[in-house]
């Protein structure tokens, strides 16, 4: 097998608003093949927004269906359906790298040169939902076997990315249909359309995971992943200066925060919660900072004088969280979403009965006493 690995610094080269034509087009690919331009599989990359990347493959079938079984990935592929859209479900942060894979350069658009490819692949869902703005564009590399999908990335393809630099909350929604769409102009070398049949259709559709709670724990770096919706969730034990926190899939809807009557549950007591989506840090110097993280932290902590439990060594905290927490949509001003958690999510955690000690790596109330204020 070709050792793609050396061609991913050359990607940058063959992007859309270079000139094509001055790109090796056989770079990390065979020869071009005969007939029309066709869409081979349709990938999702979410590289870093979990314990490990998630990729995702439509053209994988899935392995638990019989119909499926005596299929050459079912059969002979070592990963089976590892990617498959089953066992490895697109999530929000997928949309950091989308990729429409051909069987061939798509280098002409109306019989004309391809300049430039925002008209030529697109996005849509079924309402109700939001769709967020990628960057597109044309890498000419790639090939279609790879021993790692999520380092050596399948080509020639068009590019979608979503790009957070200048909105942290762009995404794709949770619990959501997707569609990409390709304009019936785009062909290849030889000026033949891409092939749009029921199979390609088929490729070009995927859905998102639900809205679930990815972390909980107390927002520190060791904070378990879960990757569920409901729980018991227990965390490390708790001081009485100490929050908990939960990190969403997808941004969360302040206001859906704000209306929400958290309580505590402490033995026989109840200590009114209060819920932010914002982390209030005091940095090396003593000064305040905000961390926002997207929009996917829900932090807890008691809302009483002093930001303390008040519960002694070895009693049993439990928080619920209620199904009513929403995600924000995928439009301008991010307005509420129309997805909410699929239930309650509940959260225990034991007692220190002390404060937090010096170098403690979990949040502190202390350090959200203000957080009111982070914007």
């Amino acid at each position: 097998m070709r050792n793609l690995l050396p061609l991913r610094s050359l990607l940058p080269l063959c992007l859309v608003g270079l000139s094509l034509w001055g790109c090796d087009n056989h770079i990390g690919q065979d020869s071009e093949p005969q007939g029309p331009l066709q869409v081979r599989r349709l990938t999702l990359l979410d590289p870093s927004g979990r314990d490990h990347p998630i990729f995702s493959d439509t053209s994988i079938p899935d392995c638990s269906l019989p119909e499926n079984q005596d299929s050459l990935a079912c059969h002979n592929d070592p990963q089976k359906d590892r990617y498959s859209l089953r066992r490895s479900p697109p999530n929000p942060d997928s949309a950091a790298e989308i990729r429409v894979v051909f069987n061939k350069i798509p280098l002409l658009f109306d019989g004309m040169a391809l300049e430039q490819v925002d008209g030529v692949v697109g996005i849509a869902c079924a309402a109700p939902c939001g769709v967020p703005p990628l960057k597109k564009s044309l890498v000419i590399i790639g090939s279609d076997v790879s021993f790692d999908p999520t380092v050596v990335p399948y080509g020639p393809a068009l590019l979608l990315r979503a790009d957070t630099a200048l909105d942290p909350l762009t995404a794709l929604e949770p619990g959501t249909d997707y569609q990409i769409n390709l304009d019936p102009h785009l062909a290849g070398r030889d000026g033949v359309p891409v092939e749009q049949d029921d199979r390609v259709q088929f490729l070009l559709r995927f859905t998102t995971e639900p809205f679930l709670v990815v972390r909980a724990g107390r927002g520190a770096p060791a904070d378990a992943w879960v990757y569920g919706t409901a729980g018991p969730y227990r965390l490390d034990p708790l001081p009485e200066d100490g929050a908990l926190a939960v990190v969403l899939s997808a941004s969360v809807y302040e206001p859906s925060l704000s209306g929400l009557a958290l309580q505590a549950s402490i033995g026989d007591r109840v200590v009114p919660v209060r819920a932010v989506p914002n982390q209030l840090l005091i940095d090396k110097d003593g000064m305040p900072r905000c961390k926002n993280d997207r929009g996917r932290a829900v932090y807890l902590y008691p809302d009483t004088p002093g930001r303390l439990w008040g519960g002694a060594a070895g009693e049993e905290l439990q928080v619920t969280l209620p199904a009513a927490i929403r995600d924000v949509e995928q439009s301008t001003g991010h307005p509420a979403g129309h997805h909410t958690l699929a239930g309650v999510v509940v959260l225990l955690a034991s007692l220190t009965g002390a404060a937090a000690g010096k170098g403690d790596p979990g949040l502190l109330t202390v350090a959200l006493s203000a957080t009111i204020d982070c914007p």
